[in-house]
């Protein structure tokens, strides 16, 4: 008992050792980020993990946490970022970042009341000739069945 005790402490301190002796180059860089609401912040991010632009987007409701969960994996997929929209609309700074970004596909999680105006509004920010995807949230279940097959 006593030297498995000794073995675990060797092992955890030679782990210790290692991870102290990474080089600052294998280091994760940390994004700063500054913003003061939800949808600030996923523009934030999309600047720093995305600076030179993205070839698709996910936008989602900034206070459905549904519909942001099953786009995280969906901007995952599509190698985009996750942005946020707020209360059915497009704030002028989620507009400037589809500008930067310069994407060829939109997807778009929103709700059946604002399916049209978002589709519309995401639309007119898109570049000519970008494809935009509306998926209907109001039934999380059959939205995440419908971005699996996406």
């Amino acid at each position: 008992m006593r030297t498995s005790k000794r073995l675990m402490i060797f092992a955890l301190a030679a782990a210790g050792a290692l991870l102290c002796a990474v080089p600052a180059a294998l280091a994760v860089p940390q994004l700063d980020v500054d913003a003061a609401t939800p949808a600030g912040l996923a523009i934030s991010i999309s600047r720093s993990v995305f600076p030179t632009g993205a070839a698709a987007v996910v936008i989602a409701e900034e206070t459905a946490w549904r519909d942001q969960l099953a786009g995280a994996g969906l901007a995952g997929a599509a190698r985009g970022p996750l942005l946020l929209s707020a209360g059915g609309t497009l704030p002028t700074a989620l507009t400037a970042e589809l500008t930067r970004l310069k994407p060829t596909h939109a997807y778009v999680l929103t709700t059946q009341q604002n399916l049209a105006y978002m589709a519309s509004q995401v639309a007119s920010a898109m570049p000519d000739g970008a494809q935009v995807a509306v998926v209907r949230m109001d039934d999380a279940p059959r939205g995440a069945r419908l971005i699996a097959r996406l």
